[in-house]
């Protein structure tokens, strides 16, 4: 199941990145309409937020869990020897 989670993160970055692609060409074929290159560039934005978030959670997805970790923090001490026969 898991790695049918990755494949999917997958085709959806792609698909993500060929939408930014052909978004960009629009854009530069727009020269003379300043209208349709905002529109574009606020499209790219929203697009380039949506491609981090997916990485993310492709690299969330492909990192194996650790199962001695129980979504806990520890609080680890460590003191200079103090004297004795340890020291």
């Amino acid at each position: 199941s898991s790695l049918a989670n990755v494949a999917s993160l997958l085709d959806k970055l792609t698909s993500l990145e060929e939408e930014f692609k052909s978004i960009q060409e629009l854009l530069e074929e727009a020269v003379n309409d300043e209208e349709l290159q905002q529109e574009c560039r606020e499209e790219m934005d929203g697009l380039n937020e949506k491609k981090n978030l997916l990485e993310q959670c492709l690299i969330e997805a492909v990192i194996p869990k650790d199962e001695d970790d129980y979504g806990c923090d520890a609080i680890l001490e460590i003191r200079a020897g103090t004297g004795g026969d340890e020291a």
